[in-house]
């Protein structure tokens, strides 16, 4: 029986590169034409394209060097296909960049073999570039042909490719787009003062400190205070004592047996005649507290805020976020938890929170993430597959060696849990104004690519440890030739299809090579260009290559979609990014390489006149930097409807220590602004949940009055019915973790909803609250849905909904008296033949297959 399971949140990227094999360009459209490439119709025009052509609304990017082929020559109706001369397939991979339509056989790069379709790939409905391959060590000798189609005259009816390489190497990276032989980046701008840089139209860029001047020193994560000093966290252990498998085969069965934290002590103890204590232990990692004390500007004071983590069991210096007068810090293998009492810039009060994470030595980055303050008021992070074995404060024990996680806890270090499984090496975590949970996963280096997650209540994404043991590892367990690998060959990583199992939740969008830092705008401050949107690092282990992303999620049924993305500044080194209190942009740069050195800088990013919302964002400074507690209730409830979403939770979170509280709330709901009301039902959803929200060092954290509980669920009942489809969606998660019966509330009925969001919350909320009076309408729910419906709606209401989630069957298995792979309709193995075609019903679900 498997037991239970729980983030360099900004940190260093983490899947260290490997050496790539030699690349032959076969097309890299160029020219001023096609030169032996044939083509019929019209769709792809006489040559290759530099830009936008007419009737386009917007231009591609993403390509490699200047120019590409694309099929919009006559706009979407026209049609034509495009195709190679004949050649012999000599290496394992054949990589490209596409773009446009996705419609099979219809707007798609074809491998032909013996004139016949043998693989085919699709644009993503997107004037963005992405990388895409087709892996042919199988067809190697063999005769073909790349085709290019466009026969699709309807919505997004084109089709793009650029840059054909034959490769041995499945991570194949592309050269970057130019313009005039210049890299060029479409709304991006040089940077005065740091070369190579590029920066928004409309937005200045300064260097903060770097390591001559204040000894920052390989950067991964940033952080504020309430104040505006800022804490950045560097590593100088990376590959100074934070190893990797890849260096030291000859521990790896050792590593891959190892159950607990004492185990990987033990394995280094077992090998330190190859790997010395001395190397393990030599350095520490560091945070440094930068300061601007007279204001005008200039971080004039540096102090070392924390040191001394050379321990051989210590991970990276990965994450840190300053929350309510605390310092949370992730380093493998605790959660740290620091106060300065005295305001001197050096820690003196320390707490743990958590420890027993980094089980397995793994890869190196595959560490702790950094934090983020949750709309529920908990404290929420991350950790990599190098997997957590603990028992919490309150006796609960989770127990996953092989994989990663998403968990949270309360401010004061209680109530620790995960809550989203099977991740491999997730970074930061962050929350859209609807919290809406979000974190980025990386590569394996086996072809996938990295992925944003949707993060939900007791999400499984399908990562384990031994699908790189599989690939990378083989022939350390003793295999010459790689097996069958279930990641791969159920096509776990990519987007949702037909042929991964159904009890994962796929990711909602492929985006960066290196993910990092993760941010989501506040509301107000920098460009209002960034509003709505997330940032998110992508670092790839230099400054040319690497920068920071932008871009927007938006709801797909009850799933999430990319809406679009766009690169925000180019030519960094990032490892995190954070937008502080007064609106700028701040991001730490590692420089460049794969370990610990003597170089960093922390940057910012202003919009200086064209501040979104100047006055409101100066006000949020202020107001953050006063604090909320001591406020009377009616201040807090008018800072619900805030611009900045930090004021407006802060503001949110007091209150719920206010005797007043659920009266607040209440009128926060009946109010006509929707931020105002979905506030309002974060709000009572604590107080139901638990009362006020503790202060990280244990104030506000007496028990509830008896009934406290009851009445702030009782207030969001009614809003179950609500006529907003995203107020039902909310009441159902607030109330999911409130003291009601859910067997007696509406949550069967929700089931059918129109809005498959509210459903979806429904569902799993029937699950937590251990609801098994709405079965039929569970029975009646999978009867009515279909594929793609049941892996985004149904997660919460298969799982769960028979037991309480214990801690050793929490994520995956519902506890019932039957075999895990026995069938009833709410077990996971029925769910997936539930959701399979006929034409793969015949396919078991590979979690029966593996138990």
């Amino acid at each position: 029986m498997k037991p239970s399971r729980p983030t360099l949140a900004a940190a260093l990227i983490l899947a260290t590169s490997l050496p790539t094999a030699a690349a032959a360009t076969f097309e890299a459209f160029e020219g001023d034409g096609f030169g032996e490439w044939q083509t019929t119709g019209t769709a792809f025009g006489l040559s290759p394209v530099h830009g936008k052509l007419d009737g386009m609304n917007a231009p591609l990017t993403g390509h490699a060097d200047e120019a590409f082929a694309l099929s919009a020559h006559g706009g979407a109706e026209a049609v034509g296909t495009l195709l190679s001369p004949e050649f012999t397939i000599k290496e394992s991979y054949i990589a490209f960049l596409v773009a446009g339509g996705d419609h099979a056989g219809k707007t798609a790069v074809q491998l032909l073999v013996d004139d016949k379709v043998a693989m085919e790939a699709t644009g993503k409905r997107s004037l963005r570039f992405e990388p895409a391959q087709f892996d042919v060590a199988a067809l190697k000798g063999k005769k073909a042909r790349i085709r290019v189609i466009d026969d699709e005259q309807g919505d997004w009816g084109i089709i793009a490719v650029d840059h054909i390489v034959f490769t041995g190497y499945a991570n194949t990276k592309f050269p970057p787009s130019t313009k005039g032989g210049k890299p060029h980046v479409a709304g991006l701008i040089a940077a005065p003062g740091l070369p190579g840089a590029t920066i928004p139209v409309g937005s200045s860029l300064k260097v903060e400190a770097d390591f001559e001047g204040q000894q920052i020193t390989s950067p991964t994560a940033l952080t504020f205070d309430e104040q505006g000093n800022i804490y950045v966290s560097e590593t100088h252990r990376f590959r100074f004592g934070i190893e990797d498998n890849r260096n030291n085969l000859f521990w790896y069965l050792d590593d891959l047996a190892a159950q607990t934290v004492d185990d990987r002590a033990k394995l280094h103890e077992k090998w330190k005649g190859k790997v010395t204590m001395e190397h393990m232990t030599s350095k520490s990692e560091v945070i440094r507290r930068f300061s601007d004390t007279n204001g005008d500007g200039t971080l004039d004071k540096m102090s070392v805020f924390s040191d001394g983590y050379n321990d051989v069991l210590d991970g990276t210096a990965a994450g840190v976020f300053f929350h309510d007068g605390a310092l949370y810090f992730a380093c493998i293998p605790k959660i740290y938890m620091l106060r300065d009492t005295n305001n001197d810039g050096v820690a003196d009060e320390k707490k743990v929170v958590e420890e027993g994470f980094g089980v397995r030595v793994s890869l190196s980055g595959h560490d702790l993430n950094g934090f983020t303050l949750g709309p529920d008021g908990r404290i929420y992070g991350t950790i990599g597959d190098r997997g957590y074995s603990l028992v919490t404060k309150e006796g609960k024990e989770y127990h996953y060696p092989n994989e990663g996680a998403a968990f949270r806890f309360e401010p004061d270090g209680t109530g620790f849990e995960v809550f989203h499984t099977g991740l491999r090496n997730p970074k930061e975590i962050a929350f859209d104004e609807f919290g809406d949970a979000f974190s980025v996963d990386n590569n394996s280096d086996q072809g996938d690519a990295a992925r944003i997650v949707y993060l939900v209540e007791g999400g499984e994404t399908g990562w384990q440890m031994e699908h790189q043991t599989m690939h990378t590892f083989h022939r350390s367990i003793g295999l010459e030739n790689r097996p069958p690998n279930r990641w791969m060959d159920e096509k776990m990583w990519e987007m949702r299809n037909d042929t991964q199992p159904a009890y994962i939740l796929p990711p909602s969008a492929i985006l960066t090579s290196g993910p990092s830092g993760l941010t989501y705008h506040p509301g107000s401050g920098f460009l209002e260009s960034e509003k709505g949107r997330f940032l998110i690092c992508d670092y790839k282990g230099g400054a040319a290559n690497s920068g920071i992303w932008s871009f927007k999620m938006e709801p797909d049924g009850a799933g999430m979609k990319m809406a679009d993305a766009r690169q925000f500044l180019w030519g960094v080194a990032a490892t995190d990014v954070e937008y502080s209190f007064d609106g700028r942009v701040f991001i730490t740069d590692f420089v460049t390489g794969w370990q610990s050195h003597d170089a960093g800088r922390l940057l910012s990013v202003s919009a200086g006149e064209n501040t979104y919302l100047a006055a409101e964002t100066k006000d949020a400074a202020k107001l953050i930097s006063d604090g909320f507690n001591q406020r009377e209730s009616a201040e807090l409830a008018q800072l619900l409807t805030h611009p900045d979403s930090r004021v407006r939770l802060r503001a949110q979170i007091a209150l719920t220590r206010k005797p007043d509280a659920i009266e607040v709330f209440k009128k926060a709901v009946a109010s006509e602004n929707q931020i105002e009301r979905i506030h309002g039902i974060w709000g009572l959803g604590i107080v139901a949940r638990r009362g006020a929200v503790p202060s990280p060092w244990g104030e506000f954290a007496m028990l509830p009055k008896k009934g406290l509980r009851e009445d702030a669920a009782n207030a969001i009942v009614p809003l179950l019915k609500d006529p907003d489809p995203e107020i039902r969606t909310q009441a159902a998660r607030a109330i999911a973790d409130s003291p009601l019966v859910g067997n007696e509330l509406p949550l069967g009925g929700m089931l059918s909803d129109d809005s498959p969001r509210v459903r979806f919350a429904a569902g799993i909320a029937i699950g937590k609250m251990k609801a098994i009076g709405h079965y039929s309408a569970i029975l009646d729910f999978l009867k009515r849905t279909t594929t793609a419906t049941f892996s985004c709606a149904t997660r919460g209401s298969t799982r769960w909904s028979t037991s309480p989630p214990t801690p050793a069957r929490s994520a995956r298995w519902p506890r019932t008296n039957l075999p895990p792979c026995a069938s009833p309709p709410w077990s996971p193995c029925a769910a997936s033949r539930a959701s399979r075609s006929p034409a793969s019903s015949t396919i078991p679900n590979p979690r029966c297959r593996t138990r």
